[in-house]
């Protein structure tokens, strides 16, 4: 059965053909073809094909390309309906009037046949459109359809979408392929607006409490720019401040939507008021050293010392130092002017001087006393009197006072009032005259019957100073020590009493202010 649909099918393939030869004159059909063809016909070799796909976008009108076994003379059809060939004869095919799809197109001649493809034609976009944007801002850029099979930017970039940030207005191309290998192309112009540029400001110092104006210092800004000044919402290009402290200012500026923002830092330097309270020392004497200034902690310094009670005062104007040896005696007012600096202000500061002239005081010479005894002491040609120190005197501030001091003392004499008044010292010399004996008994018996129970010294407290005595047993050990003439000793140590015996004494004293030195045997009985 399927031997003879075979035949059937290539017999009616046969008629038609040799209709076809019949109309056209050809022969060489049956001279190649005998009419005992093989039960099964077998398609014959492709003597023509298309390039595909066939792109919507490409050459609006394509030819085939025939091969080596192509025989001129016949013409082309397909199928399905759509493909629209516009000349059968060369197989030329409209893309542009054709619908998408598949097709088969044969060639009558020799029944080869060759696969078009007409792809769908696509409109691809790049989102958003219209793009306008400030400098130094970015956009994302999005291809559509997003289901091609790959992309390329004039960046070099495969990216989709891709994120551009261009400092000038730049056209972007991107290159696609749909899934039937047709390419695309479309591009997108990104307008850049630069924000205003070469644009600077002030920044200010000034004193605390005083005003100043901020505001462009450099730059152009177009016509219809905006401003704002923060803090204080001033929205003028310039803006007048009075800080308390050192504060940073921002300032907006708006041009077609775009914004450049720049900062003015106003320093505040604190009001500070000069220091320049000074005075002379006290006394001033015409036989004293040039004074100089005695100036308070943190003088301002940099002003200028001057007086306008004498022409040519005898002063240095920058050290104030004052030239007693030009000047007579007198009070005068100095002046010391400062000028304004930075936030200081000008200042002036005043103190006065006296010069006076020297007096002198006579007063007692030296004497010596003995102790116990006193004297008077005698000063004239002061005002008043001061006797330093007042110890063993009756009166310090009397001329005439009587002193009764216990050991050598130095009197000084001067005059409260004037301090140009030179006084004095005198030197009371204490001599003691000692009485005593000075002698050291030779023993003691400690043995509680109310006889001789302590060694002690007698008269060794009169005109004695600096005393000390050690004892020592034969052995070389200190026993007993005291600084105090005055001592009794028991003869004991450490609480114990000693054994009967002989033991060493050393004493060492001043007396009547000379050494005095004594060395002896102590025994005692028990």
């Amino acid at each position: 059965m399927k031997i003879k649909s075979l035949n059937r099918s290539a017999s009616i393939i046969f008629l038609v053909l040799f209709c076809f030869q019949l109309t056209t004159g050809n022969s060489h059909f049956f001279e190649n073809n005998p009419v005992n063809l093989p039960a099964v016909l077998m398609p014959p070799p492709p003597s023509f094909s298309y390039a595909n796909p066939l792109c919507k976008n490409g050459p609006p009108i394509v030819l085939p390309t025939t091969f080596a076994n192509f025989t001129p003379g016949g013409f082309f059809f397909s199928s399905p309906a759509g493909l629209f060939i516009s000349n059968t004869a060369s197989g030329q095919i409209n893309v542009t009037n054709s619908t998408p799809g598949t097709y088969t197109v044969t060639y009558s001649l020799d029944l080869s046949t060759a696969t078009v493809v007409v792809a769908p034609q696509i409109s691809p976009q790049i989102l958003p459109g219209n793009v306008s944007m400030c400098q130094g801002a970015s956009v994302s850029l999005t291809v559509i359809p997003l289901s091609a099979m790959g992309y390329t930017w004039s960046t070099g970039s495969n990216a989709n979408p891709l994120t551009v940030s261009p400092n000038v207005s730049t056209n972007y191309m991107v290159t696609l392929k749909d899934s039937y290998g047709c390419v695309y192309t479309t591009q997108r112009m990104v307008n850049v607006t630069s924000a205003p540029a070469n644009l600077s400001v002030n920044n200010p110092t000034l004193c605390a409490g005083l005003s100043t104006t901020i505001g462009l210092t450099s730059g152009t800004v177009a016509p219809g720019t905006t401003f704002l000044w923060q803090p204080g919402s001033y929205p003028f290009q310039t803006a007048n401040v009075s800080p308390t402290v050192t504060t940073v200012y921002t300032l907006n500026v708006n041009s077609s939507g775009c914004t450049k923002t720049l900062t003015a830092k106003v320093t505040v330097s604190p009001a500070t008021t000069p220091t320049v309270t000074f005075n002379y020392p006290y006394p001033i004497c015409t036989d004293g050293v040039d004074p100089f200034p005695i100036k308070d902690p943190g003088f301002t310094e940099g002003g200028t010392f001057f007086s306008t009670d004498i022409e040519n005062f005898p002063i240095d104007s920058v050290t104030g130092k004052i030239r007693l040896a030009e000047l007579a005696t007198g009070t005068y007012l100095i002046s010391y002017s400062i000028a304004a600096q930075g936030c200081r202000p000008a200042d002036v500061g005043y103190s006065s001087i006296t010069p006076s002239e020297v007096s002198y005081i006579t007063y007692s010479p030296d004497i010596e006393i003995t102790e116990g005894s006193g004297t008077i002491l005698f000063a004239s040609g002061a005002t008043e009197y001061l006797w330093e120190p007042g110890t063993g005197l009756n009166c310090n501030d009397c001329p005439n006072p009587y002193a009764l001091p216990t050991q050598t003392t130095r009197y000084c004499i001067s005059d409260p009032t004037n301090g140009c008044a030179r006084g004095g010292c005198v030197t009371i010399s204490v001599v003691c005259l000692n009485t005593g004996d000075m002698s050291v008994p030779s023993a003691f018996t400690p043995n509680n019957d109310g006889r001789n129970e302590k060694f002690c010294l007698k008269g060794w407290t009169y005109c004695v100073t600096d005393f000390s005595i050690k004892i020592f047993n034969r052995w070389g050990q200190m026993v007993y020590e005291t600084n105090n003439p005055e001592f009794c000793w028991d003869g004991t140590f450490n609480g114990q009493d000693l054994s009967s015996g002989v033991y060493v004494y050393a004493i060492d004293a001043n007396v009547n202010r000379e050494k005095y030195s004594k060395k002896g045997n102590i025994t005692i009985i028990r």
